[in-house]
């Protein structure tokens, strides 16, 4: 009787994990994985003050790499800021909160002022977007760059 109640309880679990992976295989296949590419893109000038005029979110954002002075580069630590929440706009905010918080931690008060007035910033962007995009959007912002 055991035995029974195992064999069943192994095939309702198989069932249930081949059932999942039917509906990954569903959800991916809409996806043109092949026109998708993860870009590196360079623009200049860009901080927090003006990354939505370059970034909106129809844009699958990764992260940024912010400009980071080098005299506390080695006190703020990494230099890379993934981004996790829903919106354009809540990952910038979210970003400027942990970045003063660093700067508030480690005293400096003058880069502080200087980040509420001119924004924080941002070297490069990690983004996942399609050939189209990419290609419109350097149409449209001819001095950026970018990086496969």
């Amino acid at each position: 009787m055991k035995k029974l109640v195992l064999i069943l309880i192994i095939i309702t679990i198989l069932i249930i994990i081949t059932n999942k992976r039917e509906r990954v295989m569903v959800v991916n296949s809409f996806i043109d994985s092949d026109n998708m590419v993860e870009v590196i893109i360079t623009v200049p000038g860009l901080n927090t003050k003006n990354f939505t005029s370059y970034f909106d979110n129809d844009v699958e954002i990764i992260g940024i790499y912010p400009k980071i002075n080098l005299i506390y580069k080695n006190k703020v630590g990494a230099s890379f800021y993934q981004f996790s929440k829903g919106t354009i706009n809540e990952n910038i905010n979210e970003f400027n909160r942990y970045y003063k918080k660093i700067l508030r931690k480690n005293n400096f008060n003058d880069d502080l002022v200087l980040v509420d007035y001119n924004g924080i910033g941002i070297e490069k962007v990690r983004v996942y977007v399609d050939n189209k995009y990419l290609n419109e959007f350097i149409k449209k912002y001819p001095n950026c760059s970018y990086n496969i």
